[in-house]
């Protein structure tokens, strides 16, 4: 079901996970679908809410499994995202949509593209990268490959981890701006 825009709602996907997601810009826009980046949720676009919504388009932006307030699903694929994305916007009545993917969520915006077929109308990747595998993970920077691996091996330490680093760019932004 949806709740107010800006809030989280939960659409129950395939074997009964909670999906969240959040609207932004016009509820009456063309829809967009966010796929996000890499260590973050579908509130990182939140601040484009207004432009959105003076260009005339909903962005409707989930959280990908076991990222911000979806249910994990260990052990999917890339490709697997595309049937999450496929029910949410049925419960949402969205016949087709276009897809924006940065970063890490390029990868998912392409396989969408690829596997919803004519409902997606284009596609969009900002600084895409490859799906995050051995060689991929050991270029990442030094931080990176530790919050990966602390969500990936402690997902409650995690979470109160990025909850602070969260809190500390809300109320201490020149910590993370020099």
């Amino acid at each position: 079901g949806v709740v107010e825009r800006h809030e989280v709602a939960i659409s129950q996907v395939d074997d009964r996970r909670a999906l969240a997601y959040r609207e932004y810009g016009d509820p009456d826009g063309h829809a967009v679908v966010n796929c996000h980046g890499g260590l973050l949720c579908g509130l990182d676009v939140a601040p484009f809410d207004e432009t959105s919504r003076e260009l005339g388009l909903r962005i409707v932006s989930p959280d990908r499994p076991g990222l911000g307030r979806s249910d994990p699903a260990p052990g999917r694929s890339t490709a697997d995202w595309a049937r999450d994305v496929g029910q949410l916007i049925d419960a949402l009545g969205i016949e087709r949509c276009a897809m924006f993917g940065w970063s890490m969520g390029g990868q998912y915006a392409l396989a969408c593209a690829a596997l919803l077929g004519e409902r997606v109308t284009r596609t969009t990747v900002v600084a895409g990268c490859p799906p995050l595998d051995a060689r991929t993970f050991a270029q990442l920077n030094p931080i990176d490959r530790w919050l990966t691996r602390l969500a990936q091996d402690h997902p409650r330490v995690a979470t109160g981890t990025f909850r602070m680093i969260g809190s500390a760019a809300r109320h201490a932004p020149r910590v993370w701006t020099g």
